[in-house]
């Protein structure tokens, strides 16, 4: 198993068209959407600034006669229609692989043995 992102991708398809999105982020993308995040700071950050910045920073590219051959820039991403089903896909998308659920973690889970267990007598003192 590896500890690295893994750098896969999925197609969302709406007819003729395609969004291509990537289903992880590195630590360094992550830290790029924070900091773009942070460069409009002293701002109120609208849902649809976050919504934008959230699928420049995973759409990886688009083909189709809808896209008429519009280069993956962040002004052509900016252009797109919140209304549109296929980009409201890819914006749901998008929130997933920046947010994830991540389940709590419980208890130590760590794959090497811990010390001998101890139990409190209630006076501060492990017996």
């Amino acid at each position: 198993m590896s500890r690295f992102t893994p750098t896969t991708t999925i197609a969302l398809t709406d007819a003729d068209d395609t969004i291509t999105m990537l289903t992880g982020l590195t630590y360094g993308q992550r830290a790029d959407y924070a900091d773009a995040l942070m460069q409009i700071e002293g701002e109120y950050v609208t849902t649809y600034r976050r919504q934008l910045l959230m699928l420049e920073a995973t759409i990886e590219g688009w083909s189709g006669p809808s896209f008429d051959g519009m280069p993956l820039i962040p002004a052509n991403i900016a252009a797109l229609d919140a209304r549109d089903p296929l980009v409201q896909r890819a914006v749901a998308h998008a929130e997933a692989v920046i947010y994830p659920k991540a389940a709590p973690l419980t208890g130590d889970t760590s794959s090497t043995p811990s010390a001998t267990p101890t139990t409190s007598t209630g006076d501060g003192t492990a017996s």
